[in-house]
C-alpha cells in the first residue's frame, strides 16, 4: 500500500499499530515476536512501512495503547471484553503476597484523532511514536468496567500458577480446533502480570494531542454495553 501510495503521489503515510511493538523493543528477553503471531505481524508491518520512507513518501507509525471512547455509527470493540467479564473469564491475577499485579496504558478515541491530525503535519519527523495517556492497573480497570456495567459479579483472583494452568487448558483447546492464537495463551500470562505502562512524552510534544478524561470514556463505553 505504501508503494502504491507513493506512485499515486501521496506524500505522507500514517500507520496505526500496536504499543506491543514498543514492549518488543523494551524487553528483548521476552522474545515477544517469536511467541506471539500478533506481535510478530505488528512489528513486521511497522518495519516494512518505515523501510518505504523516502523517494517522495514519508512514513509514520503510531503505536497505540488500548483506546476507549464512543465512535458514532460503530459498535464498540469493548463489547467482547464486556461479555467475557460477565462470564467471569477475566479474573484478577495476584502474586504470592495476594497483591494484584499488571496494568496497561489507555487513551481516548478523541486523542487518537488529534494525534493523527498532528502526524499529518509536514514538520513531524517520519518515524515511530509510542502513544498513551493514562496508566491504569488491571484491578482498577476491572473495577471501573464492573461499575459501569452495573454488574454484581465477583471478580475471581488467581495466583500466577493457577492462571498459567488455565492458560495451558486454553492453549490445548485452541490447538484441538486447529487454530492459532494471536497471543500464545501461556506466554501471554507473563505480559498480563506486568505493568504495560508508557511514558508518551515525545509523542505528546510532537503530535500535540490534548488532555482528555480516560476514566469518563471508560464509563461511557461500558455503560452502553
Amino acid at each position: 500500500m505504501a508503494q502504491l501510495a507513493r506512485q499515486a503521489g501521496v506524500s505522507r503515510f500514517i500507520l496505526c499499530t500496536s504499543f506491543y511493538n514498543y514492549f518488543h523493543a523494551l524487553w528483548p528477553d521476552m522474545q515477544l515476536t517469536e511467541l506471539h503471531p500478533y506481535i510478530y505481524a505488528s512489528v513486521e508491518q511497522e518495519m516494512r512501512l518505515l523501510a518505504e520512507n523516502g523517494n517522495g513518501l514519508e512514513t509514520i507509525a503510531l503505536r497505540l495503547p488500548y483506546v476507549v471512547g464512543l465512535v458514532p455509527g460503530h459498535e464498540s470493540a469493548w463489547k467482547t471484553y464486556a461479555k467475557r467479564l460477565q462470564r467471569r473469564e477475566f479474573p484478577l491475577y495476584v502474586d504470592q503476597h495476594n497483591k494484584a499485579t499488571g496494568g496497561s496504558c489507555y487513551m481516548t478515541a478523541k486523542q487518537v484523532g488529534q494525534a493523527l491530525v498532528g502526524a499529518a503535519n509536514d514538520e513531524v519527523a517520519p518515524k515511530s511514536y509510542t502513544l498513551g495517556w493514562r496508566n491504569i492497573s488491571n484491578e482498577a480497570f476491572l473495577m471501573k468496567a464492573k461499575c459501569a456495567l452495573q454488574s454484581d459479579i465477583q471478580i475471581k483472583t488467581l495466583t500466577f500458577r493457577e492462571f498459567q494452568a488455565v492458560a495451558r487448558k486454553e492453549a490445548h483447546e485452541i490447538e484441538l480446533t486447529g487454530r492459532e492464537a494471536g497471543f500464545e495463551p501461556v506466554a501471554y500470562t507473563e505480559l498480563l502480570a506486568r505493568a504495560l505502562y508508557v511514558d508518551p512524552i515525545e509523542a505528546l510534544d510532537v503530535l500535540d494531542y490534548h488532555t482528555d478524561n480516560v476514566e469518563k470514556a471508560i464509563q461511557e463505553v461500558f455503560t452502553t454495553l
